[in-house]
């Protein structure tokens, strides 16, 4: 019979352990790249054994969602430490400029990739993070509905359309940022393109309306 002191001795290893594989492996793959740490590197590094890896994970790639899931946690604990008298617009571009210093800091373009491959052949479980429940949706709703009540944004937006295209915007300059290498920097080029969205959706900005096609000759 386990008591229940040592049950929680037990987790708590566990949880250590846990934590000791995703921080030595995310700094393995910040220096050699994803696909240059093998497995035996990472235990090594955590000084675990591979048993002890597969207690926790299924393998080298299911880590990617933990890194995810802690991106979600910066995200919020962001969104939850700015200021209450900025104004939306200003909220919307301190928020992407966040998001962007988070993503370079922690994860870096090698892993992002990593991320994009896993997306596009879907072999890692990442529907959490592709979803439009996910919370990084949900702020940008929620900074967009306070500036249409402050009269700041237009009041015929589609808040869930325009935050849509706040996130694609955000993974548009994140892959332009994996692919084009160190000479892309994306927290300016990012900056300028939410700049873009925001003043289109200002009070006082006329609606975009597609043009009719012109008529045959």
């Amino acid at each position: 019979m386990i008591r229940s002191g040592e049950g929680s001795s037990r987790r708590e290893s566990a949880r250590l352990t846990r934590q000791t594989i995703l921080e030595k492996a995310l700094e393995l793959f910040r220096r050699k790249g994803f696909d240059g740490t093998s497995l035996v590197s990472i235990v090594e590094a955590a000084g675990v054994s591979k048993g002890a890896f597969y207690a926790h994970f299924k393998s080298k790639s299911c880590l990617i969602p933990e890194y995810l899931a802690a991106l979600d946690l910066d995200y919020r604990k962001f969104y939850a430490a700015m200021p209450g008298e900025r104004d939306a617009a200003g909220m919307l571009m301190e928020y992407a400029d966040a998001i962007a210093r988070i993503l370079e800091s922690r994860l870096g373009p090698d892993l992002l990739r990593v991320v994009y491959r896993a997306e596009i052949e879907r072999d890692i479980p990442l529907g959490p993070f592709v979803s439009r429940d996910r919370e990084l949706y949900q702020v940008f709703r929620d900074i967009l509905e306070a500036g249409t009540r402050e009269g700041l944004f237009r009041p015929d937006i589609d808040i869930a359309l325009v935050s849509d295209h706040l996130v694609m915007s955000i993974r548009g300059m994140v892959f332009e940022w994996c692919a084009r290498g160190p000479d892309f920097d994306l927290r300016s080029e990012l900056a300028s393109h939410v700049a873009l969205i925001v003043d289109g959706i200002r009070a006082g900005t006329r609606a975009y309306t597609p043009a009719a096609s012109a008529p045959s000759p």
